[in-house]
């Protein structure tokens, strides 16, 4: 606490110092000095980089190559059907995820964009990517 004091004390005595001796520039005089500054401080453009936002052409690009590329046939989800629960009339469906991880979903519930829509005795129909699909339990 005492050093905050002498933190004070010494800016407060260099302050009055400073008015007391009139020394001090006017505001006029530093601006116009900042404004000298500023006119003496020039920048030389040279040409000899290239511009980061010009569009650099490459070529012509053959698009009869893109029309001619199938589009990606639909991929089911990363999930495998591992059971279905019944307890009455509700089901639960057992997914399973790529890293093992069991994931219990009833009509309705979503899970990382694949959303249950029916759940059977032995299959459940399922949306992803706007298209429905149906799993279907292995029988060993």
């Amino acid at each position: 606490m005492v050093i905050v004091f002498c933190v004070w004390g010494a800016i407060v005595y260099q302050i009055a110092r400073a008015i007391s001796s009139g020394k001090g520039e006017s505001i006029e005089n530093v601006s116009n000095e900042i404004n000298e500054r500023i006119k003496s401080v020039s920048f030389v453009y040279t040409n000899d980089t290239r511009d980061p936002f010009q569009y650099v052409h490459i070529g012509h690009r053959d698009t009869s190559k893109i029309s001619r590329q199938k589009t990606p046939s639909w991929i089911p989800p990363p999930m495998k059907l591992t059971g279905i629960l019944s307890a009455g009339k509700k089901k639960t469906v057992m997914l399973e995820g790529q890293t093992g991880t069991v994931y219990f979903l009833h009509e309705g519930d979503t899970l990382n964009g694949i959303k249950i829509l029916k759940i059977e005795n032995k299959h459940v129909s399922y949306l992803f990517t706007k298209k429905k699909a149906i799993w279907t339990i292995d029988q060993p």
